[in-house]
């Protein structure tokens, strides 16, 4: 099996987890708080006529919240291979804006992405802007669950929409 370039970066994003949260605690003077987080995600390429591309894949998060309306939010990540169509490598930097309402906070987030697809053993590395929606349910004040949906416009031929599920979690709390 050739050696999948995308695990060396979600390793590298797992080594630098608890080098940010060393660094946020450091420097948290009571507001609001540094997160990191993980998603499950099933792609689907926006123009196939069917599930034929629509590969499964795990994303890692890191953030900062500003306050409880805006949010910065990087994404990185990568799918498995699906007849012939694989998204090996994605990453975004998203600006979020939302509100809250009890223990649910919604958000739209938008910003720049890049996604590396291979197709038919054909490798491309596509720019682009990616948009979507999602909710934060707080079932305690250290962990989140997320839901969201996304969409990649990855230049003038390529759009991928994302559903994912997966998890919040504030660098500090205990």
């Amino acid at each position: 099996m050739p050696p999948r370039p995308f695990l060396r970066t979600l390793g590298l994003l797992a080594l630098a987890l608890p080098m940010a949260a060393t660094s946020a605690e450091e420097e948290d003077g009571g507001g609001e708080p540094a997160y990191f987080g993980g998603s499950y995600l099933d792609f689907a390429e926006r123009e196939a006529p069917d599930d034929q591309y629509s590969p499964s894949g795990l994303m890692l998060r890191i953030g900062q919240r500003f306050n409880e309306n805006v949010a910065v939010d990087f994404q990185a990540g990568a799918s498995q291979t699906v007849s012939d169509f694989q998204v090996s490598r994605f990453t975004g930097l998203f600006l979020q804006l939302g509100g809250q309402w009890e223990r649910i906070h919604f958000y739209t987030q938008l910003g720049p992405a890049r996604a590396e697809l291979e197709m038919n053993d054909t490798t491309e590395v596509n720019d682009g802007i990616a948009y979507g929606f999602g909710a934060r349910v707080s079932p305690s004040d250290s962990f989140d669950i997320v839901v969201e949906w996304m969409d990649y416009t990855l230049g003038a031929e390529e759009r991928l929409d994302s559903i994912g599920i997966g998890f919040i979690r504030p660098f500090g709390q205990e």
